[in-house]
C-alpha cells in the first residue's frame, strides 16, 4: 500500500483539519490509483485500465458530489467509452483520478473578471528607484543543459543588454537525461540557495530558456509585478492546455471543442477551461503557462517543495506535464497563484485556431490570402518605437491589451513550425537558398534581430553570455540577413497593417507557389485591402465564384473566415480601388492555375477532368 512518505505528502496537502473517514478514503483511493498508473506506465497494463474499480467509481462519485448539478456525471461505462475512443485522449483516466485525488480542486464557476483596459497603479509608483532596488532584490533563473550558444543567445543576449544577468541552471548536467522533477528540483535548489532572512523580499523570474527574449529592464519588471498584488504570478495563454484533452476535461463528449471560431467560444463545452478560469472581456489570454512565472522566493520554493515528495515516474509523466501540474495546483487555490491575463509581464505567442497554411491539404488560395492578414497568429502584437534609454530601436506591444511585456515567449514551436512543415517538404517550390535562410533564420530570431539593438552587450557584461552569441548576433544584423527591412517595419509599427506584414514575412504559403517574393507581396497587399473594402461576405461571394480555384474544403473556407469578419468588423477599411484588386486577382488566377493544377487541383477540378475522360 500506500508509503509513509505518500502519506506525509498526501497530509500536507490536506486543508489541516483532522482526517476524517471522508479524507480516509480519498486517501485509499488514491493509493490504488497510484498503483494501477505505475502499472499502465510501466506498459504492464493499458491505458484504459483499471476503470471499473471501487478506486476509480469512489473518484467519479468524489467529482460529482463536488461538481455543479449536470457536470461530470458520467458512469464507469461511459469513461471507458470516451477512452477507448482514443479523440483527445491524453493520459490513462486512472492517472489523472490519483492526480485530482492528490491536489482536488474546486469545480465551481470562477466568477472573477480582469479588467486590463483599467489602468494599473500602485504604492509602488511612488517608490523611487533607489528606494525599490534597497527594498527588494532581484533574481533571475532559466534551466538548460545543452550548449548555451546554440539553445539561449536570444535570451541571454536581450537580457544581458539590459543590465539583467540570467544564472543559468544545469550546465553542469551533462548528458544525462533531463526530466520534469530534475528541472523541478534545480530551481528548488537555486530558491533554496537565497537566505532565508531574504527570500520574503527577493523578486525572482523563471522563464524557458530556448524561445524566451527579454525587452524590459529589472527596474520595470518588479514594478509592474509589485502592482498586481500576487505573491506568485504565472504567465497565461491563449491555448486551454492540458485540460483541453480527456481525461483531465473530465467531460465525455467526443465533439467538446469547437476549432473555428473567436478564442472565447472555443471551449464552451469544457467546464474546466470555461469555468474554472477568470475572463477577461479585453483579453483572450486566460491559462496558465507554467513555462514563465515571477514571484517571491518563499511562496515560490514553498510551491516547489511541495513537489519533492512526489514520486519521481509519476511527477515525470504528470498528466499533461509540468503545465498540467501547475495548472491543477492554480486551480487548488494553493499558494495565492495568479495568471497574468494582461501580459503585464509575459505574452505567449502560441494559439489555437484554424490553420489552413497546412501543406497537407489542398486549399483555395484566396482562402490563404484573404484570411491570413486576419489570423490571430500574426496579430498579437506590433511594433513601437523604444524611448531613447532603451538598448533597443523597436519594442514588441501586445495589441489585446496595450502592454510591452517584459518576456517575449514564443511557446509551443509558434510561428517556427510554420516555416518546419515548409523546409521538410518537397513541393518544388522551395530553393536551396530559400531553405537555408529558413534554417539561419528562425522567426523568432528575425524579431530579435529586427529589434536592432543599440547597446551590443559583450562576455564582459553578463558572466552567464558567451562571447560567441554576442559575435553570432553582430553578423546577423550587419548583414541584416534575418532582420525585417524598412519598409516592413513600418507597416509593423502600425496596429492596423502589422498582421499583414507578419503574414507577408512569415507565412510559408508562398513557398507552396510559383510567386516570387514581390508577388507574394502584392497578392497579400490587395487581398488584404479586398476584405478590408467591401468586407469579408462580398470577398468570399466572389472567390467562391470561381470555381477553378483549387479549395475542395468549401466547410473550411468559411470556417476560415470568422475570425476575419471579426476583424473586420472592428477594423479599419482602407481605401484602394476596386479595379485594381480585380486587375491583380485577374493576373493571379493566370499564375497560380497552373501551379495548382500540377499539385491536383481541387476536387471539383479533378472530377471536371475525369468527366471529360469518360466522355471521349
Amino acid at each position: 500500500m500506500v508509503s509513509v512518505v505518500l502519506y506525509g505528502l498526501l497530509f500536507a496537502f490536506a486543508s489541516g483539519s483532522p482526517i476524517g473517514d471522508e479524507e480516509r478514503r480519498r486517501l485509499a483511493a488514491y493509493s490504488e490509483l497510484m498503483e494501477h498508473c505505475k502499472e499502465i506506465r510501466e506498459g504492464r497494463a493499458d491505458t484504459c485500465d483499471y476503470i471499473f474499480t471501487s478506486a476509480f467509481e469512489y473518484f467519479l462519485d468524489y467529482v460529482s458530489k463536488r461538481a455543479p448539478q449536470g457536470q461530470f456525471s458520467g458512469s464507469a461505462s461511459a469513461w471507458k467509452a470516451r477512452c477507448v475512443s482514443g479523440i483527445l485522449v491524453k493520459d490513462p483516466p486512472v492517472c489523472w483520478a490519483a492526480a485530482y485525488m492528490l491536489i482536488p480542486f474546486p469545480l465551481t464557476e470562477n466568477e472573477e473578471v480582469i479588467d486590463c483596459a483599467a489602468p494599473t497603479s500602485g504604492s509602488v509608483d511612488q517608490i523611487s528607484t533607489e528606494d525599490l532596488l534597497s527594498q527588494y532584490k532581484f533574481k533571475a533563473l532559466t534551466v538548460e543543459t545543452r550548449n548555451l550558444e546554440e539553445q539561449t543567445c536570444a535570451l541571454l543576449r536581450t537580457s544581458c543588454a539590459l543590465g539583467m544577468d540570467f544564472e543559468v541552471l544545469g550546465q553542469d548536467w551533462g548528458k544525462r537525461k533531463m526530466t520534469r522533477a530534475v528541472k523541478i528540483r534545480l530551481v528548488a535548489d537555486a530558491l533554496k540557495r537565497i537566505p532565508e532572512e531574504e527570500r520574503k523580499r527577493t523578486i525572482v523570474i523563471n522563464v524557458d530558456s530556448s524561445d524566451v527574449f527579454i525587452q524590459s529592464d529589472k527596474e520595470t519588471i518588479m514594478r509592474n509585478f509589485l502592482r498586481q498584488d500576487s505573491r506568485l504570478l504565472f504567465s497565461g495563454e491563449m491555448d486551454c492546455f492540458p485540460f483541453r484533452y480527456f481525461p483531465m476535461s473530465m467531460t465525455l463528449g467526443n465533439n467538446t471543442i469547437i476549432l473555428y471560431g473567436p478564442v472565447e467560444e472555443r471551449y464552451s463545452k469544457l467546464h474546466v477551461c470555461d469555468r474554472l478560469y477568470p475572463k477577461s472581456s479585453s483579453s483572450p489570454v486566460r491559462w496558465l503557462n507554467s513555462g514563465s512565472w515571477i514571484g517571491f522566493a518563499d511562496t515560490a520554493l514553498e510551491a516547489y517543495e511541495s513537489v519533492r515528495e512526489v514520486p519521481r515516474w509519476f511527477m515525470d509523466r504528470w498528466p499533461g506535464s509540468d503545465q498540467g501540474f501547475f495548472n491543477t495546483l492554480y486551480l487548488s487555490g494553493r499558494y495565492g497563484i495568479k495568471i497574468d491575463m494582461c501580459s503585464e509581464i509575459f505574452a505567449t505567442f502560441k494559439t489555437v485556431e484554424f490553420n489552413p497554411e497546412d501543406e497537407r491539404e489542398y486549399h483555395s488560395l484566396w482562402q490563404l490570402y484573404g484570411h491570413g492578414p486576419f489570423r490571430h497568429q500574426f496579430n498579437l502584437v506590433y511594433a513601437e518605437k523604444a524611448n531613447d534609454t532603451s538598448p533597443f530601436k523597436y519594442l514588441w506591444k501586445y495589441k489585446k491589451t496595450e502592454r510591452i511585456p517584459a518576456a517575449m515567449h514564443f511557446n509551443g514551436g509558434s510561428f517556427n513550425k510554420m516555416h518546419d512543415h515548409v523546409r521538410f517538404s518537397d513541393n518544388g517550390f522551395v530553393s536551396a537558398e530559400e531553405n537555408q535562410f529558413l534554417h539561419d533564420c528562425s522567426p523568432m530570431r528575425r524579431i530579435e534581430v529586427s529589434m536592432q539593438m543599440t547597446n551590443l552587450p559583450n562576455d564582459a557584461t553578463c558572466l552567464a553570455v558567451e562571447h560567441k552569441c554576442m559575435t553570432k548576433l553582430a553578423v546577423l544584423r550587419d548583414e541584416r540577413k534575418c532582420g525585417f527591412d524598412d519598409a516592413t517595419m513600418e507597416k509593423m509599427a502600425s496596429k492596423n497593417l502589422s498582421g499583414l506584414a507578419f503574414f507577408t514575412e512569415m507565412s510559408p504559403v508562398r513557398y507552396f507557389t510559383p510567386l516570387s517574393f514581390e508577388e507574394h507581396k502584392t497578392f497579400a497587399a490587395a487581398s488584404h485591402a479586398a476584405v478590408s473594402r467591401v468586407g469579408i461576405d462580398a470577398w468570399l461571394a466572389l472567390v467562391d465564384g470561381a470555381h477553378y480555384i483549387p479549395g475542395n474544403h468549401q466547410t473550411y473556407m468559411a470556417h476560415a473566415f470568422l475570425e476575419a469578419r471579426r476583424m473586420y468588423r472592428e477594423g479599419f477599411r482602407e481605401l484602394i480601388s476596386i479595379a485594381v484588386i480585380m486587375l491583380v486577382l485577374t493576373l493571379s488566377l493566370k499564375c497560380l492555375r497552373k501551379a495548382w493544377s500540377s499539385k491536383g487541383g481541387s476536387l471539383k477540378m479533378q472530377l471536371r477532368v475525369e468527366n471529360e475522360k469518360l466522355k471521349v
